[in-house]
């Protein structure tokens, strides 16, 4: 960002959205991780806000940064804190693997080409606008949703396009070819229900009211829509596929499926007793860590059966779920549940505020001293927070009885920018031969059945999955799991 480095602290709640609490200058510095967090700690302690006030870490899964986390949990003595890495990001990695595809990245790289040719040719424009058509949306690389908008756009577009006359005057020479390639068209209609649910999915995580149950939900269904297309039925199945599955593995599933069995709306579905087992571990690993002893891990796994049950007799829809285990009656299970129940999807909201800095520091504006940048980027949230606010409000009464589909409830969105680690678009790429992918041999891969065993969307669990290994990471989690193994043992014999 100008050659500036900067290290911002951002505070999101679901009422006031986020709060920049701390922008430092660390141009000067190596970036390790030791030096984050120190930076990270003195922000915390120098904000005011009471340290019990703070529930979670969330940053992307960059090695300095991973490291950060756990120190800074140590420098504070906060075990209550949980830390996990930003879930939009997973997202966009899902996305950034389906481009990768031969023949995927060669269509969006025409798009790009059909899009780009369209906008320098102002006449063409012009009527375009005059037969009503909206302007196209031209793809960001590393922003999918920016994919799914640009892909819509053009499938819209088609229609008007053929009624501008095939002359050189409105410039066919450069998009014709493209408007006749039926091939084309039909891959972007292919393509376009997977990017539509992926841009749903990342829009939904980076909302500031996100909670880690719901957004792990709607990347539940996301795979449930993909597993449930025949092959012949839909061209790229396997790529996606394959990018979910891969990418399956890199969330931090012990925590998500925690915050999933926890929330009482969803009752367990897709989920299999390995799964359950999974996270029951993590509640009681955290449980450790906030230091509570062994007895109370005895009645937390009582709890937890208790609840289970009792979601099971009900369909009571519980719309604040915090508040609902806060109020709930049990003795330790809420503890878990609450603190899970307030956990973000994603770190997004850090994203956008770099994203306003570098419309702050500009090459015109180049010798703002840090406090400065720092006042003006609090008012210009400030402005964003009272305008989303707003908006929800306005939404809110205008919304419907039910709650909207997938497809429709993308309009109420708020999609902010959010960066990826892929150029997929890259000019440069030079098209080689592409053939599709085995979808038997994914779905006999490891990775496929690692991630079977975890989830079952409607058919039977996998039998013959190898049981996890111990892991030694931490002392609390082998409490977790000795005491777990115990009180399953106790209960076979019984």
């Amino acid at each position: 960002m100008s050659g500036v480095g900067l290290m911002a602290l951002v505070v999101t709640t679901k009422i006031i959205n986020s709060a920049l609490v701390d922008l430092v200058d660390i141009s000067s510095e190596t970036h390790t991780g030791q030096y984050l967090a120190d930076i990270a700690c003195r922000s915390i302690e120098r904000c005011g806000i009471p340290l019990t006030n703070f529930n979670t870490i969330i940053t992307d899964e960059a090695s300095n940064f991973r490291n950060a986390r756990g120190l800074i949990k140590s420098k504070l003595n906060a075990a209550h804190l949980v830390e996990y890495r930003c879930l939009a990001r997973v997202y966009n990695l899902i996305g950034a693997s389906i481009s990768g595809d031969t023949i995927i990245k060669r269509i969006l790289r025409q798009l790009v080409d059909l899009i780009s040719n369209i906008d320098r040719s102002q006449r063409l424009v012009a009527k375009l606008r005059q037969l009503g058509a909206n302007r196209l949306t031209h793809p960001v690389p590393t922003r999918w949703f920016s994919t799914s908008s640009a892909i819509n756009s053009a499938l819209d577009l088609k229609e008007t396009l053929e009624l501008v006359p095939k002359t050189n005057e409105f410039g066919y020479s450069r998009w014709g070819d493209t408007l006749e390639d039926e091939w084309f068209w039909g891959i972007l209609r292919d393509l376009s229900p997977y990017f539509n649910r992926l841009s749903s999915l990342i829009g939904h995580s980076e909302q500031c009211d996100s909670s880690l149950s719901d957004s792990f939900r709607k990347f539940l269904e996301f795979g449930k829509f993909i597993l449930g297309i025949a092959g012949d039925e839909r061209r790229f199945r396997a790529a996606v596929l394959k990018a979910y599955v891969t990418h399956f593995g890199r969330i931090n599933l012990d925590l998500l499926l925690a915050a999933y069995a926890l929330n009482p709306n969803y009752r367990l579905e897709f989920l299999t007793e390995r799964s359950i087992r999974k996270a029951k571990l993590y509640m009681l690993t955290l449980l450790f860590e906030m230091g509570h002893d062994e007895e109370a891990g005895r009645v937390l796994t009582r709890e937890f059966g208790q609840f289970l049950q009792k979601m099971k007799a009900t369909t009571t829809v519980i719309n604040d779920v915090h508040s609902w285990w806060e109020s709930s009656g049990s003795a330790v299970l809420k503890i878990i549940g609450a603190r899970l129940a307030a956990c973000h999807a994603s770190s997004a909201n850090t994203e956008r505020i770099f994203s306003g800095l570098g419309r702050i520091i500009t090459p015109a504006r180049n010798r703002l001293n840090i406090k400065t940048v720092f006042e003006l980027m609090c008012i210009r949230i400030h402005n964003l927070a009272r305008n989303s606010v707003r908006a929800r409000r306005e939404r809110r009464s205008s919304a419907p009885a039910s709650d909207p589909s997938l497809e429709h409830g993308m309009e109420r969105l708020s999609l902010g920018g959010f960066d990826s680690e892929a150029g997929i678009l890259d000019p440069r790429y030079e098209v080689d031969d592409h053939s599709e992918q085995d979808s038997e041999a994914l779905f006999q891969s490891t990775a496929y059945l690692e991630f079977k065993s975890f989830i079952d969307f409607d058919l039977k669990p996998l039998d013959g999955i190898n049981a996890e290994t111990e892991s030694l990471r931490r002392s609390s989690d082998q409490r977790a799991r000795e005491l777990l193994e115990s009180l399953e043992r106790d209960n076979q014999s019984q």
